[in-house]
């Protein structure tokens, strides 16, 4: 599993490597998958508050059940991304996409409208 060319667009400022991180090791279809996201989901909501963001939320910094189900899917059937270029929309910590590359897809992109969480997801 390689990861070239991932940009991440600016947050303002603010790096996820500046909260609290968390660790996830999940073992998916014998595949393992480690998630990182901020360990206090508070204080990510706190630090919009006070970038005057109110219609920014916190969501994407845990993974959704939805989320897990699909990468399972993958992984559980690697012939529907194998050698695809898949892009995944929305991706929070990027389940899908990290189970997408490793079932062999030939590129994967990972797109999300919070850069923190692009950041978690590389």
């Amino acid at each position: 599993l390689e990861v070239s060319g991932g940009k991440v667009p600016s947050s303002s400022g603010r790096s996820v490597s500046s909260f609290a991180l968390w660790e996830q090791a999940l073992s998916i279809q014998g595949k393992e998958l480690v998630l990182v996201g901020p360990a206090n989901i508070n204080s990510v909501t706190f630090w919009y508050w006070r970038k005057g963001q109110r219609d920014m939320d916190p969501f994407w910094a845990r993974p959704w059940p939805s989320g897990l189900a699909l990468a399972d899917r993958i992984l559980s059937h690697p012939e529907l991304v194998r050698g695809k270029r898949v892009i995944e929309l929305g991706a929070g910590l990027g389940a899908p996409g990290i189970a997408a590359a490793l079932a062999g897809a030939r590129e994967v992109v990972i797109t999300d409208r919070e850069p923190l969480s692009l950041e978690c997801a590389l």
